[in-house]
């Protein structure tokens, strides 16, 4: 019996047009369901996302009537942000450098904003780091 399979690796562009397609599918009327399924089946769940769609959902739910609804739905529509995927299919190569780093030392190190150290130690570390991953790049040709 097999309970999990290895999927198909995920392409940043196939995504983000899998999270455009659910967006605008939730831009018409009474398609909750439809963008729960979509989610379900291409298994791409963007919570910051889903938001603002729930926004959407929940601006014509209490309406009764095409026209109000669609009235609510627009003016709901209008007041979204430009942009509302998650920042992280906004990253660009070097920056995702920076947010491994920053990742690798709220994990190992157990330090962030909470965690009672400073926030001029968390930066220092965070410096450090950064100075170690790039002298690896900056290294010159046929030197060891």
């Amino acid at each position: 019996m097999v309970y999990s399979q290895v999927g198909q690796p995920r392409h940043k562009e196939e995504t983000t047009a899998q999270l455009k397609s659910m967006f605008e599918e939730a831009a018409t009327l009474d398609t909750k369901t439809k963008v729960q399924n979509m989610r379900t089946a291409s298994g791409v769940k963007d919570t910051y996302q889903m938001f603002f769609l729930d926004k959407l959902f929940k601006s014509y739910q209490k309406k009764r009537g095409r026209e109000p609804k669609q009235a609510a739905l627009d003016k709901e529509l209008e007041s979204l942000p430009d942009i509302i995927t998650s920042p992280v299919w906004r990253i660009k190569g070097g920056e995702f450098l920076g947010c491994l780093m920053m990742w690798w030392l709220i994990c190992c190190y157990r330090i962030g904003p909470a965690s009672g150290h400073s926030c001029r130690n968390f930066a220092c570390r965070l410096i450090g780091l950064r100075q170690i991953f790039m002298a690896g790049s900056r290294a010159k040709p046929g030197r060891q």
